[in-house]
């Protein structure tokens, strides 16, 4: 199955007219990019998942406004059935450079953060998948590294059916600065069947396209796994735009890759 991935890069500016051409197709929208992708692209996405709670919130408020909008939500076990921010924050704490402590979500950030995420997702979580989920900081708190790395072999990793999200360890260390790409991204579309990966909007530049006022830093330099998962999922993956990610994995033109996308998928 070919799937077409959505983040949150400004350089999909640049491609308004190809985007529209992926209605219809298996396109999986992560974190904010749902509901945006529809009112700066007239995109319909057709899966869709998160990993921190805040950046949900958009996309819970639109589909509790539309209860008829058609969309497969993907939820990690740990998040659907937690009943406060702490459950969350238990998968997330830890690892290094800059060990995570406290909260992990910028739900934090906001008054009443956990409440409104909270009653948004009950009221509307009944239609969502629930699947089972762990990270490696997680697994880094009850397992030896030696536990994990073995876990974390294509063999089982694979045929599992908790999801891992993290590609692998680093010095024995859990990395807290992977991208949302190889760490939660593609072991969400690998999960679904995926078997071929165009990849756009993970463009590496500071800002988000729904939000101009964004400053964070750019994450390319931290794509250190990312040239990993093809050998490691068995999946094809390409990115379709023209951006600094292309040091790190194939490119092709999105023309071209709409045509193989044409011919190949099922």
């Amino acid at each position: 199955m070919n799937v077409w991935v959505i983040g949150p890069g400004t350089t999909l500016f640049k491609y308004k007219d190809q985007i529209k051409k992926l209605n219809g197709r298996n396109v999986y929208a992560f974190q904010k990019v749902f509901p945006h992708c529809i009112d700066h692209f007239g995109l319909h996405p057709k899966y869709w998942s998160w990993v921190d709670p805040y950046s949900s919130l958009d996309g819970l408020q639109f589909l509790n406004e539309n209860p008829s909008y058609k969309l497969d939500v993907h939820v990690p076990g740990y998040q659907y059935d937690a009943n406060v921010m702490e459950d969350f924050d238990n998968y997330h704490q830890g690892g290094t450079p800059n060990p995570n402590k406290g909260h992990c979500s910028f739900l934090c950030k906001i008054k009443d953060g956990w409440k409104i995420y909270y009653n948004r997702l009950q009221k509307i979580k009944h239609r969502f998948e629930r699947f089972p989920a762990t990270t490696l900081n997680k697994l880094y708190e009850t397992h030896s590294t030696s536990e994990i790395e073995n876990m974390l072999q294509p063999e089982n990793r694979f045929n599992s059916d908790t999801l891992i999200y993290g590609t692998q360890l680093l010095d024995g260390q859990v990395y807290n600065l992977e991208n949302k790409l190889s760490s939660c991204v593609l072991p969400l579309v690998k999960r679904i069947g995926a078997t071929r990966v165009f990849v756009l909007g993970f463009d590496g530049l500071i800002g988000r396209f729904y939000d101009k006022t964004w400053k964070t830093k750019g994450f390319v330099g931290e794509y250190k796994f990312l040239n990993k998962w093809e050998q490691l999922s068995g999946m094809e993956i390409y990115s379709v735009t023209k951006c600094r990610i292309n040091d790190h994995i194939k490119y092709i033109d999105f023309e071209t890759a709409l045509k193989i996308d044409n011919e190949t998928n099922n």
